[in-house]
């Protein structure tokens, strides 16, 4: 089995393969994806207090009002 490594990216769910490489690679291939972590972006935000606001649009009227199920217990 030949083996051939370079850099790509995904594009709407296809690898995108340098032309170099496409007269070299079979008609059945095995792709094992690495992901490069020296190159990513994205960095993951955490939650902070406040960061809902204004998210809820709608309440009912009745929301603090005490529910039927709980009406023994008071």
């Amino acid at each position: 089995m030949q083996s051939i490594e370079f850099n790509s990216y995904v594009k709407n769910g296809t690898i995108a393969i340098p032309e170099d490489f496409i007269s070299v690679i079979p008609n059945e291939i095995y792709v094992i994806v690495k992901p490069m972590h020296e190159q990513s972006n994205t960095t993951k935000k955490h939650p902070y207090a406040g960061c809902m606001k204004g998210t809820f649009t709608y309440m009912s009227d009745d929301f603090n009002e005490p529910l039927e199920e709980f009406k023994e217990y008071m």
